[in-house]
């Protein structure tokens, strides 16, 4: 649903991170490099968020392995509950919640600052994945409502269950916000794309 009143000018953005089960859809890569490329990625969308006029606070929801390095910002421990029951049992302290997940390593603080002022428009909104089939970012202005369906053909899901999908107004608009890293045609479409540093400085 659109709203047209006064809309929330800060967001807490909450991102889930699993590093003790990395990217095992990169099978060209060890367990150790993928983890390395997994906090690599967290790290440029943490440092893109930083710089967002919109964000408000960053809170990681974290297994163990994430935590232990991640200490440079509000981390929610991972009780193993699954993505969407973490994410939601977190966004429900928070009233404007956007979740991101962290492996669009190419996304800009123009392109946060962009989505979540788009956002800011409807009770609940999600942007779509390169492929339009999966999810990167599912926002909503009641953070106890954000009701998450990530995982397969999350994309319909979230539509599905009243959520307005952010499009484009120019092609490629969000293309750094849609392209999620989850095989080597991801990486190599996000390096096309133009990687944050910290990613760059790992390939």
């Amino acid at each position: 649903m659109r709203l047209d009143g006064e809309v929330p000018a800060r967001w807490t953005l909450l991102l889930p991170v699993r590093l003790a089960t990395p990217k095992g859809r990169l099978a060209t890569w060890d367990r150790t490099d993928r983890m390395a490329l997994a906090e690599a990625m967290v790290r440029d969308v943490i440092d893109a968020a930083r710089s967002c006029e919109f964000v408000d606070h960053i809170v990681v929801v974290a297994d163990s392995e994430a935590a232990a390095v991640l200490d440079e910002v509000k981390v929610v421990p991972d009780s193993g509950a699954g993505l969407n029951a973490e994410v939601a049992r977190a966004a429900a302290h928070y009233a404007a919640v956007a979740v991101l997940l962290p492996d669009v390593p190419a996304v800009t603080t123009g392109d946060l600052t962009t989505a979540l002022d788009r956002g800011a428009h409807h009770e609940r909104a999600f942007i779509a994945d390169a492929e339009g089939v999966g999810t990167t970012m599912l926002m909503s202005r009641l953070g106890a409502e954000l009701a998450p369906a990530f995982g397969d053909r999350s994309c319909a899901a979230h539509a599905a269950s009243g959520a307005a999908p952010i499009l484009d107004d120019v092609p490629g608009q969000f293309a750094r916000l849609r392209r999620d890293v989850d095989d080597e045609i991801g990486l190599w479409d996000a390096r096309r794309l133009g990687v944050g540093p910290h990613t760059a400085a790992l390939l």
